[in-house]
C-alpha cells in the first residue's frame, strides 16, 4: 500500500512541474509585456510634457520680446 502511494506522489509531483513552468512562463511574458507598455507610455509621455515645457518657454520669450 505504501509504494502505490509513493508512486501516486511522485506522479502527480512530476506533473506539477510542467503546470508550474507554463504557468511562470505566462507570468513571465505578461510581466514583459506591462513592462514594454510602461516604457513606452513613459518615453510618450516625457515626449509630451517636453514639448508642453518647450512650448511655454518659447511663448514666455516671445511674450517678453513684444513687451
Amino acid at each position: 500500500m505504501i509504494p502505490i502511494k509513493i508512486i501516486k506522489t511522485a506522479l502527480r509531483a512530476l506533473a506539477v512541474v510542467p503546470c508550474a513552468l507554463f504557468l511562470w512562463v505566462v507570468y513571465f511574458t505578461a510581466g514583459v509585456a506591462e513592462a514594454l507598455v510602461c516604457g513606452v507610455l513613459q518615453v510618450i509621455w516625457s515626449i509630451i510634457l517636453a514639448g508642453f515645457s518647450l512650448a511655454c518657454i518659447i511663448g514666455v520669450f516671445v511674450w517678453l520680446l513684444t513687451l
